[in-house]
Parts: C-alpha cells; sequence; structure tokens
C-alpha cells in the first residue's frame, strides 16, 4: 500500500515539475525578446544622436562606443554576443 501511495506522488511531483519547467522556459524567452528589443531601440536611438552631432551615420556599431555612446556595446540576449546587423548607409539596426 504505502508503495502505491509514493509512487502516486512521484507521479504528481514529476507532473508538477514538467509544467512548471515549461512555463519558466517560455518565460525566459519572452524576456530575452524583451531585452532584445529594448537594445535595439537605444543603440537606433544612439546612432540617430551620433548623425545629428557628426553630420553621418557611424561606419560602424563600436564607433558608438569609442565617442563614448555606450560604455561597452550591448549584447544580443539571444546569442549572447554583440552580433547586431547594421547598416551604415541608412543607419538601421536589424
Amino acid at each position: 500500500m504505502r508503495l502505491a501511495e509514493l509512487f502516486i506522488v512521484l507521479v504528481i511531483l514529476v507532473t508538477l515539475s514538467g509544467t512548471g519547467i515549461t512555463v519558466y522556459s517560455e518565460h525566459i524567452g519572452t524576456v530575452q525578446n524583451s531585452v532584445l528589443s529594448y537594445n535595439v531601440k537605444v543603440m537606433q536611438q544612439a546612432v540617430e544622436i551620433y548623425r545629428l552631432e557628426n553630420g553621418k551615420y557611424p561606419d560602424d556599431l563600436e564607433s558608438l562606443v569609442e565617442n563614448g555612446y555606450f560604455r561597452e556595446m550591448p549584447v544580443n540576449p539571444v546569442t549572447g554576443a554583440a552580433d547586431f546587423d547594421y547598416d551604415p548607409v541608412t543607419g538601421k539596426i536589424k
């Protein structure tokens, strides 16, 4: 009898744990996308400020760090690197 009760408790714990892990994983993805969107928005604003002050878009995003617009390049939370796609002609970050 006790073995059956223990088995039922274990099944319930595994089911709850599986559900919790799934919800947590989905939440992490949502947070990463929000941070990515925010980083792109802030960098786009810095690119526009650079253009207003210098008359042209920066040649690359590292110029924003070199000229003091950022202390360090923001990181893409999905990849863990500063690997943003930037077009110096249009000043758009993708």
